[in-house]
């Protein structure tokens, strides 16, 4: 879940899932992402409240691009707008224009950071609607048009909710789970195209990167309860390795842990069962 700041993410994510974020009538109390699993019939999903984004964010201001790295580990993408900004204005012409300009903005600046998370899959989530009383059928109409008009520039589905009030949490819910269940299915045939014509050699594939990690050079950087590391010959074999291949996986698993780099990043003061990030690899370090 993407937003501006203060736009009810943290609500949304401790009323569908078991996760307890900090939650204050202020914009930037999430500083880190928050992480919940949330449980439909028999399956289950994880969902990220992403701290707000604010203009610029791609560029690093209020630290937008520490944020947007985690949207890259993302299925799908749920654009958070809050219902107030278009109720707080002199007309509702002017507040649909001031709530799609917010929706535009946040996707501009997943593309400028990078161009694959604006061709993720989305949809539209307006909160905040406990604001105004739904039975007064003028209200209705109101909101109705603004979501026709929305759903005409976002060209996905657009739902509203009231994170408060709990009303159409479990619609959102059903919602994002018959999204992923899309994306599982066309990545499940995807595999099965790609396996007809994959060749693979995994003694070969790693073989001339041998002596060329130098982890002397090597960079921590902590952003909330994770690590980043940086080093250009890691990342580049993290590049190189299709992670979505259980037997390239396997062998970087091997290939790292000969290199040292669990005894290497615990000398440098990660603890055991920290989050470690290298490029697009996320693990847990352990013993």
């Amino acid at each position: 879940m993407i937003g501006f700041p203060n736009v009810g993410k943290s609500t949304i994510i401790s009323k569908i899932s078991a996760a307890k974020p900090k939650i204050a009538d202020y914009p930037f109390t999430t500083l880190v992402p928050n992480l919940g699993v949330v449980n439909v019939y028999e399956d289950s999903f994880v969902v990220a409240d992403i701290p707000g984004l604010i203009k610029g964010a791609h560029s690093g201001i209020g630290l937008g691009d520490r944020f947007l790295k985690h949207v890259l580990r993302s299925k799908l993408i749920v654009y958070v707008l809050d219902y107030s900004v278009f109720l707080n204005v002199d007309n509702s012409s002017k507040g649909k224009k001031n709530l799609i300009e917010t929706f535009k903005i946040l996707q501009n600046e997943l593309k400028l950071y990078d161009y694959s998370l604006f061709k993720k899959p989305y949809f539209v989530l307006i909160n905040k609607i406990d604001l105004v009383d739904l039975k007064n059928n003028e209200n209705l109409q109101s909101l109705n048009n603004l979501i026709s008009e929305v759903k005409k520039i976002a060209k996905s589905e657009v739902l509203y909710i009231s994170a408060v009030l709990g009303t159409n949490i479990n619609s959102f819910v059903d919602l994002m789970h018959s999204k992923v269940l899309e994306i599982r299915q066309l990545e499940e045939k995807s595999e099965d195209t790609n396996e007809l014509y994959r060749v693979y050699s995994p003694e070969t594939f790693l073989s001339k990167d041998k002596n060329k990690i130098n982890l002397n050079k090597l960079e921590i950087v902590k952003v909330g309860s994770e690590y980043v590391i940086k080093n250009k010959d890691l990342e580049r074999l993290i590049a190189m390795t299709d992670l979505e291949n259980e037997e390239a996986l396997n062998y970087l698993k091997e290939r790292l842990k000969k290199i040292g780099i669990g005894d290497k990043l615990k000398k440098m003061g990660v603890n055991q069962g920290s989050t470690v990030i290298i490029g697009n690899l996320v693990f847990e370090l352990q013993e």
